[in-house]
């Protein structure tokens, strides 16, 4: 968990990272969400290289809730906490064109990685 939060926050500050690793480390929340019993298949032509179905079972969000997403979203309250307060340094144009910037990356990011 927290290595993905700090290659999130290496993006965030435009440092390099491999988009791909990000969004694979994420999908492992969401396949473990899976209750009961699932089968993961090899898959060379699936697009992440393995492809799985539900032998028996639903899916639920619990895993990916409790074990990523509330530790990223109280992550990403902090964060911004910090960043508006560097902010408060800009004009008040410039503080709204930093933050637009900031909803339109995150949204772009949610998008690339979230499921």
């Amino acid at each position: 968990m927290k290595s993905i939060i700090a290659e999130l926050n290496k993006q965030r500050n435009q440092d390099s990272v491999n988009e791909y690793n990000i969004k694979q480390a994420i999908k492992v929340f969401e396949i473990t969400s899976f209750v009961n019993q699932i089968e993961i298949l090899i898959d060379p032509l699936h697009p992440s290289g393995y492809d799985y179905f539900i032998v028996k079972g639903h899916l639920t969000t619990d895993y990916y809730i409790i074990n990523f997403e509330r530790h990223y979203v109280k992550f990403i309250k902090t964060y911004f906490q910090q960043k508006a307060k560097e902010w408060l340094q800009l004009s008040v144009p410039e503080y709204v064109n930093q933050a637009l910037k900031w909803l339109e990356d995150e949204e772009k990011w949610g998008k690339k990685y979230y499921p």
